[in-house]
């Protein structure tokens, strides 16, 4: 497991979200409502990309996760300012620091192997530690979680070991 890694510029994100856990996943109820209108967004970047965002109670400790641990989950497109905002989104601010952006191929459901490797695997070995800002999926229009061979990026917030 190899991650690339990269600091990005603050992101400003327009989507929708729910409150859920993974034992209670309402990504059934997030996604088909939000693609169809992620292009309301009238000042749209990255027009070929969209955003699964994860975002925690605190810092992430992946030791203390279970499938009950709840969390907020983003559908999302980004944006270059706040300037427009569709009925029923929200904007989402990202905020700038370092990732590690690890590739994955495969269904969702047999993501949680790949998962505890970055967690439990990479992370403790690696020169970093978890930052306290947004988990995302980067994922490319047209992206098919009922296709075997879907790709998308997973971007892991990380900061250097002091």
């Amino acid at each position: 497991m190899n991650p690339r890694t990269t600091t990005i510029e603050e992101k400003i994100l327009v989507g929708m979200h729910v409150r859920m856990s993974v034992a209670d996943a309402k990504l059934h109820e997030l996604w088909p409502k939000f693609m169809p209108r992620r292009n309301e967004a009238k000042n749209r970047i990255e027009k070929s990309n969209f955003y699964s965002v994860q975002i925690h109670d605190g810092l992430f400790n992946p030791q203390a996760y279970t499938p009950k641990t709840e969390f907020e989950r983003w559908a999302a497109v980004a944006v270059a300012d706040k300037s427009s905002l569709p009925e029923g989104m929200e904007f989402l601010i990202i905020p700038a620091g370092k990732y590690a952006i690890f590739e994955y191929k495969g269904l969702p459901q047999n993501f949680a192997p790949f998962w505890e490797k970055i967690y439990l695997e990479w992370l403790p070995t690696s020169d970093y530690l978890l930052d306290e800002r947004p988990y995302f999926e980067l994922l490319e229009d047209g992206y098919n979680p009922n296709d075997p061979e879907a790709e998308e990026e997973i971007w892991v917030p990380i900061t250097a070991k002091s």
